[in-house]
């Protein structure tokens, strides 16, 4: 039997906090791409890749981001 652990539908301010939370909690200590919080946030929360784009850009903006990581294409 497998267990569900997705929560689909995230608001998009909340999907902006839960972006942030993955790269601080998640980042620590390692750099990050674009393609692996893409990942993780439709993996944890049914988040489609451009909702975590836009959400990752966001953050990017607002300087809430902190560490190190690469971004793909179209962010910048």
């Amino acid at each position: 039997m497998s267990r569900e652990l997705v929560v689909s539908g995230a608001p998009p301010a909340d999907l902006v906090e839960r972006v942030c939370q993955i790269v601080e909690l998640w980042g620590m200590g390692e750099a990050m791409d674009e393609e692996r919080i893409i990942e993780i946030a439709e993996n944890l929360y049914g988040a489609s890749r451009e909702a975590v784009r836009e959400a990752l850009i966001a953050n990017l903006r607002e300087g809430r981001i902190k560490g190190s990581f690469s971004v793909g294409e179209g962010i910048g």
